[in-house]
């Protein structure tokens, strides 16, 4: 009796296999990123001080005061030359230019730095076990299917 197996069927059915895995990641990864940016989107909202001030004055005129909480988003993005998407989460309209200074710090009209409270920075790390959770929830769905 003779047994014999040839490696070139079994490599070509790997490869078959490995062409599924990634077909039905790439269509589930933008669910995944989704997913992300809404739990850090919640963890900076979480995280982020809030101005006591309603209103502001800018050039003679009262205006009413945008809350960094209150104006975030995010967005999925491709990567540019690539097939690669990742999510992006800033500021909205009324409140991209605000970020950097309350999370990284400023200088003062007075000269001096205003330490920043990196509140996007605590949020990513408040994120992680969620964060976590959503890419090994996304593995298993793309492996299981």
């Amino acid at each position: 009796m003779k047994a014999s197996v040839s490696y070139e069927e079994v490599l070509e059915g790997i490869q078959i296999d490995i062409s599924r895995l990634l077909k039905l990641a790439e269509d589930k990864r933008r669910e995944a990123l989704e997913k992300i940016g809404v739990a850090v989107e919640s963890a900076i909202t979480a995280t982020v001080p809030r101005s006591d001030k309603e209103f502001y004055w800018y050039e003679g005129s009262k205006r009413e005061s945008v809350h960094i909480a209150d104006d975030i988003e995010h967005k999925i993005k491709k990567a540019k030359g690539t097939k690669e998407l990742y999510v992006t989460i800033s500021g909205g309209k009324k409140t991209w230019a605000k970020w950097h200074v309350a999370n990284d710090g400023h200088v003062a009209q007075n000269g001096k730095f205003i330490q920043g409270n990196y509140f996007a920075d605590k949020a990513v790390v408040k994120a992680e076990n969620e964060i976590d959770d959503i890419v090994d929830s996304f593995l298993q769905g793309v492996v299981r299917d």
